[in-house]
């Protein structure tokens, strides 16, 4: 059906997105008359309405919107407002081919909506409002839609879950194989238990037959009196001699003691006679390192004083070099000097050559006119040094 709004002046561009919507109006003439964001909330669209109210009736203000439907379209639809959906590829041609907003941006892709919807309105239809029962159905199918992602997101959840479990199957799997490797210790030193008491009980019947030995033996030992008051007698003998023995025994502790604490002197001084002869050595390397060092700091000194001496001859080179190069510019400033006298000097003897040249010609002529004539004798006329008056003399002798 094709939008018939010839009296409408204000055409809106809404530029659709997740959270914030880029909104432009433009008048008849495609000047833009408004120009701002709204958030995609109940809150932000119905601030929409109220400004798009301050163009006139909704009915007059027709909006276009890269979507067929939504929470948006429906509002606008209830507010009275002629809603015209377009497809963004229409509007992507029509920014690239009819018209240019700058920059692309969400404020610039809006004014191009609009500007489409200005030029191309009486060739666009506008949605048609949706019936109660089609709002109806439409929201049971966003409920659906949502319990279906909410469905989604508590199946993550019981996958995140059965990850979890199976994490703690695992971890049960290797506390059960820990259990068990603690359990065939346990057995073992079970095993070790039963044969410890078996050795056990094994002594226990051998300290039985002891016993019963020892009883035999007292049996035997309360028949010997005699013997048992000689060995009484001999004790007394042995008590009586136990003193010198104790004495003896102390003097051989005493002397045990001495040959020990000897051996261990001994054995100290030789380690201390072996450490000593490696100290020996270990001094005998650290002199030779010290003469090799006192050699090379001989040495480091001789190269030290050489490298000073070469630094002075450097230096003095150096203050050579200037004078030298001062030298040079004077000796250049004085060839100029010499060249130009050279040529002056060229110049010299040419004209050396050619007053030679004229003099010779001169004498040429002399003797041409000295010889005679007719058998007469000129007499040539001589040079005085009275300059011209002279020169005026022997021109009238001549004549």
């Amino acid at each position: 059906m094709p939008l018939a709004l010839p009296e409408a002046q204000v055409f809106t561009g809404v530029d659709w997105a997740t959270e914030n919507h880029a909104v432009c109006v433009v008048n008849a003439a495609g000047k833009i008359v408004a120009q701002f964001t709204i958030e995609h909330s109940a809150a932000g669209i119905a601030m929409l309405i109220g400004r798009l109210a301050k163009f006139g009736d909704p009915g007059d203000v027709p909006v276009a919107i890269e979507r067929p439907d939504g929470r948006l379209v429906d509002l606008l639809l209830e507010a009275g407002h002629p809603v015209v959906p377009v497809k963004p590829n229409a509007i992507t041609a029509w920014r690239d081919g009819a018209v240019l907003f700058g920059a692309k941006s969400d404020a610039g892709d809006a004014a191009v909506i609009a500007e489409y919807l200005r030029l191309r309105y009486h060739r666009l239809a506008p949605a048609v409002p949706y019936s109660g029962e089609t709002k109806a159905l439409r929201n049971e199918v966003e409920q659906r839609a949502r319990a279906v992602k909410d469905a989604a997101k508590d199946l993550e959840n019981a996958s995140a879950l059965r990850q979890g479990a199976a994490d703690a199957a695992s971890q049960m799997g290797e506390l059960a194989k820990q259990l068990t490797a603690a359990i065939d210790t346990a057995d073992r030193r079970a095993q070790e238990v039963s044969e410890i008491s078996r050795v056990l009980e094994d002594r226990a019947s051998n300290l039985r037959s002891v016993g019963t030995r020892l009883d035999t033996f007292e049996a035997r030992m309360s028949k010997w009196d005699v013997t048992e008051q000689e060995i009484t007698r001999a004790l007394e003998l042995i008590a009586s001699r136990q003193g010198t023995i104790e004495s003896l025994q102390g003097d051989l502790e005493r002397m045990f003691a001495m040959a020990e604490k000897t051996s261990i002197h001994v054995r100290e001084i030789t380690s201390a006679h072996q450490e000593l002869e490696e100290g020996q050595g270990m001094l005998k390397d650290v002199l030779g390192q010290l003469k090799q060092l006192r050699e090379t700091k001989g040495k480091l000194e001789e190269r030290k004083r050489q490298m000073s001496q070469a630094e002075e001859r450097l230096s003095k080179a150096e203050a050579l070099l200037v004078d030298v190069q001062s030298s040079l510019s004077v000796l250049e400033g004085q060839k100029t000097l010499v060249d130009q006298a050279v040529e002056k000097a060229g110049s010299l003897q040419s004209l050396l050559r050619q007053a030679e040249a004229a003099i010779g010609n001169l004498r040429e002529a002399s003797r041409t006119m000295a010889r005679p004539k007719h058998g007469k004798v000129v007499e040539l006329p001589k040079q005085d040094s009275n300059g011209d008056e002279g020169s005026d003399e022997g021109q009238a002798r001549a004549a």
